[in-house]
C-alpha cells in the first residue's frame, strides 16, 4: 500500500524507529509509493 502524503512517512518512520513497525514493512510502502517528491504535505489540509 504506497504512502498518500508526506506526514504519514514520517509518521511510519517514526513507528519504525520506535519499534512498532518492522522496517521490511516500511521499504514495501516506500518501495509502493510511485513518487514520494510528488506526495502532498497533508491529505486533507487542516482549516484556518
Amino acid at each position: 500500500m504506497p504512502f498518500k502524503s508526506k506526514s504519514q512517512l514520517r509518521k511510519f518512520g517514526e513507528l519504525v524507529k520506535q519499534g512498532k513497525m518492522k522496517p521490511k514493512v516500511f521499504k514495501e510502502w516506500l518501495s509502493a509509493t510511485p513518487s514520494v517528491k510528488n506526495l502532498p504535505e497533508r491529505l486533507h489540509p487542516k482549516e484556518k
